[in-house]
């Protein structure tokens, strides 16, 4: 019996395929771009809320309600790489960051094994440094990805 499939689930700019494949790029591992969007689900994570962070163009997540929910996309990792992965997530998520495993029974979704692990980032900076309502990503793709591509991290 193998190792159990990795997931990381993806809450806000690193949903945009072009922002993750620029992060990759960023920290030495264009060999991982994902040009198609391959093994990647949008979900549901209940419990949880996202909010934009003040003054930022990206979102934070934190523990909220059971009322809560967060649509965010759930990424397959692959085996021989999710070690590499998860440094530069970590690298780019920054201190302001903890990664976490999930209860993957919080997330609506059929699609993934129940032996899976799933790993996500909480935000550190308290609810007082988010934004009141929902990050949109759309808005953030129309609006901020340039800006983003070119001076975040």
């Amino acid at each position: 019996m193998g190792s159990p499939p990795i997931y990381i689930f993806v809450y806000g700019t690193l949903q945009d395929l072009e922002v993750y494949n620029e992060v990759l790029r960023r920290y030495g591992r264009a060999d991982l771009v994902d040009f198609n969007g391959e093994g990647r689900q949008k979900v549901i994570l209940k419990g949880h809320l996202r909010r934009r962070v003040k003054g930022r163009h990206y979102p934070g997540m934190c523990q909220g309600t059971a009322f809560d929910l967060v649509t965010g996309t759930l990424m397959k990792m692959s085996p021989e790489h999710v070690e590499a992965l998860l440094k530069i997530l970590d690298k780019f998520e920054t201190e302001e960051y903890q990664r976490v495993q999930l209860d993957h029974a919080l997330l609506r979704t059929d699609l993934i094994e129940n032996d899976a692990i799933v790993f996500t980032y909480l935000w550190l900076g308290g609810p007082e440094t988010l934004e009141a309502g929902d990050w949109d990503l759309q808005e953030f793709m129309k609006s901020h990805r340039e800006t983003f591509l070119q001076t975040e991290r």
